[in-house]
């Protein structure tokens, strides 16, 4: 079933018969998570577009990362609190990356909400930085129902979905790792998935250190 079709079909039963406030409002709740999901996938996809005809350009700056991570935290918690989740953010080093915020938010924010997504009530998700030679990596680790491992390698391909059953569930467009994937590597970096069925998944990321930084190690 597509947002689309979930947003049709609950405005049709809203409009069925009269109906007390509570259930309006949380008929307006749903329709406005729907709205959300259909509004960051059309940005995906603009965003692959722009990639795609070379029209994207980067608006690059020293980003302190933990800072930059802290900052955009109450929308992290926010996600995680639809799920009654928890979101635990471990930070160390001096984390400076050359990056585009508003890419960078998205990044983040995808790699978030699929962690939510794919996990349980009342569960963890844990993000850590860390600076090292090798550059600041970060890692994104949940406790959620995990990834097969002959899907793995794919689950970055653009419209790639782990099963129909579990996309059906979430409804997943199969864009968001695939835009991750994008943007990481428009920032020069890496990231890889390591995953678990039934025991969580850990998606890491690795970007450049700020060449300011570099010169300070």
């Amino acid at each position: 079933m597509t947002p689309l079709t979930i947003l049709r079909g609950n405005i049709e039963v809203a409009l069925s018969l009269d109906r007390e406030r509570e259930e309006y409002v949380q008929v307006l709740s749903e329709l406005l998570e729907e709205t959300l999901h259909i509004i960051h996938i059309v940005d995906g996809l603009l965003l692959l577009a722009r990639n795609g005809t070379s029209s994207l350009v980067l608006n690059k700056m020293p980003i302190q990362l933990i800072s930059f991570c802290e900052e955009q935290a109450r929308d992290w918690e926010a996600i995680c609190q639809l799920k009654n989740q928890h979101l635990n953010l471990k930070a160390q080093g001096t984390c400076v990356v050359e990056g585009d915020r508003d890419l960078l938010s998205q990044l983040f924010l995808n790699l978030i909400s699929n962690a939510c997504k794919y996990s349980r009530e009342g569960q963890e998700v844990e993000v850590d930085i860390q600076s090292n030679t090798g550059g600041v990596e970060i890692a994104i680790r949940d406790q959620g129902i995990g990834i097969p491992a002959r899907d793995q390698e794919r689950v970055f391909e653009r419209f790639y979905r782990v099963g129909a059953d579990r996309s059906r569930e979430t409804g997943g467009a199969g864009l968001g790792l695939s835009i991750c994937k994008m943007i990481v590597e428009l920032h020069g970096g890496r990231i890889w998935l390591w995953s678990e069925v039934e025991a969580g998944t850990s998606v890491c990321v690795v970007l450049p250190i700020s060449n300011a930084t570099r010169g300070e190690m």
